[in-house]
């Protein structure tokens, strides 16, 4: 398992909902500066629930990598029982964000709190995850409440967990084989990721086709 954090890295729409307090003054650096003194907070003159949307930063898959499942991790807390804020993963495909189900922290959490999403093996578009979709990775912000109710969100996450490719060594058989049709076939497996092989396949053939 090899797990990378991708950040924040730009403002995409409801930016002017919230409010920043330290840091570098807008809301995705303040998503990403691994501050507790540095917070967004939705701007007490908006009523109702206010969405901000952000993009997260690309992340390479290598030719012999495939992406197993991302999730989101927040730091948030909410000074009374009534906060309520939803936080989303979601990704841009073919010019349309997809979110998946919303996190939901409900309730106080007078303390910053570490909160972490379940982990997504699929795409928000329900594909699997791709070079596509990793680059276009979204992460989304609601605060549903007013007044002293409203959260603050210090952090946003997205981990990446990536598998890499197995390698295979044939043992057995060496050389020509000329005294069987069903040659026994044997082999050696490792896996930088520690993973077991789940599946395999074997092509004979006969001298003139190879």
């Amino acid at each position: 398992m090899a797990i990378t954090t991708i950040r924040p890295d730009a403002n995409v729409s409801g930016a002017t909902l919230y409010n920043t307090t330290g840091g570098a003054g807008s809301v995705w650096s303040n998503l990403q500066d691994n501050l507790d003194t540095s917070y967004i907070r939705k701007d007490n003159a908006v009523s109702g629930s206010a969405d901000v949307v952000f993009g997260v930063a690309n992340n390479t898959i290598a030719a012999n990598e495939r992406v197993k499942r991302v999730r989101l991790r927040i730091r948030a807390k909410t000074d009374t029982t009534s906060g309520k804020i939803n936080a989303y993963l979601g990704t841009r495909v073919n010019s349309t964000n997809y979110f998946h189900s919303g996190y939901a922290i409900r309730g106080q959490y007078s303390s910053i709190t570490d909160f972490t999403g379940p982990w997504h093996t699929q795409s928000p578009d329900g594909s699997a995850w791709s070079q596509t979709s990793i680059n276009g990775i979204r992460g989304k912000i609601t605060e549903y409440r007013d007044g002293a109710d409203r959260g603050y969100i210090y952090e946003y996450y997205v981990d990446v967990d990536k598998s890499t490719q197995g390698s295979v060594s044939v043992s057995a058989p060496t050389g020509t084989v000329s005294s069987t049709a069903s040659p026994d076939v044997t082999w050696s497996y490792s896996d930088p990721d520690s993973e077991t092989q789940t599946y395999y396949e074997v092509k004979i053939f006969t001298a003139a086709v190879s």
